[in-house]
């Protein structure tokens, strides 16, 4: 478990470290200022931005398959048990949890000081990062394996039932459904059009 960081001026080499063990699989880092944070199935590592040495490693209180969406100091996961928690990156603990249905296999999605979650029965929650304060809930028809991409306007969720669904990001309301003709289990992304 090798993790690299590179210039991105030039592509030289600023520093290599060994993170974990051979068999845990490392999920996408993210970056708090000096901090970089990369987690396994069931840690935390922070380390320093310029040198790569280990800070702090927590323990997980869920198990993950994915990164987190960091939203200012917290680190909001999905659980394979379906819940949505946020961890405090600060005092390295978690700092609230939401029960969702199924499993999460996607990262939260950050939307300004919110956090938007599905799982793979189809049930979504936007979620204050601060405290876990549900702002609304919703689902769809199907599995949500994919994370949903997120504009100005909307959130848009790809779903196996064969839709994607439009939601406003104040209410969650539909905005509309375009339904496709296989199940939609690659990401989304929203170029403005």
């Amino acid at each position: 478990n090798y993790v690299t960081a590179l210039s991105v001026s030039n592509g030289s080499l600023l520093w290599k470290k060994v993170i974990g063990t051979a068999r845990q699989h490392l999920f996408r880092p993210v970056r708090l200022g000096d901090r970089i944070f990369i987690n396994s199935e069931t840690e935390l590592v922070t380390l320093k931005a310029d040198t790569g040495d280990i800070r702090f490693i927590a323990q997980l209180d869920q198990v993950v398959a994915s990164g987190p969406t960091l939203i200012n100091d917290v680190a909001v996961f999905g659980g394979i048990n379906g819940v949505v928690f946020g961890h405090d990156v600060n005092a390295s603990r978690a700092r609230w949890s939401y029960q969702l249905s199924a499993r999460i296999t996607t990262p939260p999605v950050a939307i300004g000081l919110n956090a938007f979650a599905a799982d793979t029965a189809g049930a979504y929650a936007m979620l204050r990062a601060a405290n876990g304060k549900l702002l609304w809930p919703g689902r769809t028809f199907g599995p949500v394996t994919v994370a949903p991409a997120v504009d100005r306007v909307g959130i848009y969720v790809a779903c196996e039932d064969l839709a994607m669904y439009a939601l406003n990001r104040a209410t969650g309301k539909d905005l509309w459904q375009y339904r496709a003709t296989q199940p939609l289990t690659a990401a989304p992304t929203s170029i403005g059009l």
